[in-house]
């Protein structure tokens, strides 16, 4: 009887294991390992996930970081992370509760507007996005600017699939 509990506790052990390590490995394949952001495949799930609600109506913003070669060229690759990390910050913070932003790669992000009902008040959302984004910031003792190209479409007006309102 001692060595059949002990059997089912071992068992229950790596059992517990192996769901813990399938979710890190579940996390690890949807996160964005610097700055802890959902990746690319994540966000395109997520807005996927968004198409097929009754009446879906989303916003997409698409947004590059102007000058990043630059930094990372002139200061270095841990001062280009260092950039990624605050600007992915400042997003989180900008951005709803009910948005999900994400890195697309690179100096590339994408936020999921989510409860837009029209294309002026997804303008104004992402201007203030903009806004928040862009303030100096201090990196290992300089003072750098901060900067973004920014565009945005609306889920159906600008398209009527995901590819088409990313194309835009």
């Amino acid at each position: 009887a001692v060595l059949m509990v002990r059997f089912v506790a071992e068992q229950n052990d790596r059992l517990l294991e192996g769901l813990f390590l399938e979710q890190q490995i579940r996390e690890l394949a949807d996160t964005d390992p610097l700055t802890g952001l959902p990746n690319r495949r994540a966000i395109m799930a997520s807005i996927e996930a968004e198409l097929v609600t009754d009446d879906a109506r989303f916003g997409i913003a698409l947004l590059d970081l102007d000058g990043f070669k630059q930094i990372n060229d002139s200061l270095g690759h841990h001062a280009g992370d260092l950039m990624l990390l605050g600007v992915s910050g400042r997003l989180t913070d900008a951005a709803g509760e009910q948005d999900c932003v994400g890195r697309l790669g690179g100096d590339e992000f994408i936020i999921l507007l989510r409860d837009v009902d029209h294309k002026a008040e997804l303008s104004v959302r992402t201007t203030s996005l903009l806004a928040n984004l862009c303030r100096p910031i201090e990196l290992d003792g300089h003072r750098l600017p901060v900067a973004a190209s920014l565009g945005f479409a609306m889920y159906p007006d600008d398209g009527q699939s995901i590819r088409e309102v990313l194309h835009i």
